[in-house]
């Protein structure tokens, strides 16, 4: 990735989410202080899930997937930045999708790039690097320019699926059911159908977006392993100044009425 622009980039979904989520913190204060305070309050009645199962499910989630990285056996070191990248890919992706209209959008880089040159490879075992390689289904963008990395990423459908409900109506924790049981429905045929077929046809034949991971990941892998490297810090620092230049286009944004350019665009200059 190159760093005068997919780290640029990055460094705008750093800035974008703790803006974010400076904003939204008193909100977020209560929603998290419902984990010890059972007992819901009208305003999540409404909601497709109790404060108290929806920030429950973000913290164990979080913790569930760092422990079982490490149990693939990748080193903490690398898991943790590895699962805060993604988190922030994630939600940053969603937050574009939402207001800016557009279908799909990709990250700037993998979380996985992050993680490892942020740590280094000559500070990680030969272990966590093959595990590292393994975890991609984490990111919601693709290595080496896979297409279409939206359609892994299940947020902007959610928050789709949370504004329609408004138009639906009803009981909106009917629609959470109906909406867990079609992701574990069609995610059970999916895999039965990628084996079956696979094993019919052969998974070569799926088509470049299927097999094209594993072709460059692998022998990518070995390449770090036998050249190991420290912490790339020039690509850091291109972090740092997209971060600063978003926030700064963003107090803008906020203080000057009719300002023109919208920072959306920054975080998505670095992407295809």
């Amino acid at each position: 990735y190159d760093a005068g622009s997919s780290w640029q980039s990055f460094g705008a979904f750093c800035a974008l989410l703790i803006w974010e989520l400076w904003i939204a913190r008193r909100h977020l204060k209560g929603v998290f202080s419902r984990i010890f305070r059972p007992g819901a309050v009208e305003s999540e009645r409404q909601e497709m899930l109790s404060y108290r199962t929806a920030a429950s499910g973000v913290v164990l989630g979080l913790i569930f997937v760092v422990f079982w990285l490490h149990g693939s056996g990748m080193d903490y070191k690398v898991a943790v930045p590895l699962v805060i990248a993604a988190f922030i890919l994630y939600v940053g992706v969603a937050r574009i999708i939402a207001e800016s209209g557009l279908l799909y959008v990709m990250g700037p880089m993998t979380a996985q790039t992050f993680a490892i040159c942020l740590v280094g490879t000559g500070a990680v075992s030969a272990g966590a690097l093959t595990s590292l390689s393994l975890s991609y289904v984490l990111s919601p963008t693709p290595p080496f320019g896979a297409p279409h990395p939206y359609l892994d990423s299940p947020l902007p459908a959610l928050a789709h699926i949370a504004k329609l409900g408004d138009f639906i109506g009803g009981n909106r924790r009917r629609l959470f059911l109906a909406v867990a049981l079609a992701y574990v429905t069609t995610s059970v045929f999916a895999l039965w159908l990628t084996l079956y077929w696979g094993y019919q046809v052969g998974a070569d034949n799926f088509g470049h977006a299927f097999v094209h991971s594993g072709v460059h990941l692998y022998p990518d892998t070995i390449s770090k392993i036998k050249k190991p490297f420290d912490t790339d810090w020039n690509k850091i620092a291109f972090l740092g100044i997209g971060a600063a230049a978003m926030t700064a286009m963003m107090l803008v944004r906020h203080r000057v009425p009719g300002w023109p350019i919208h920072p959306m665009g920054f975080t998505i200059s670095g992407t295809d």
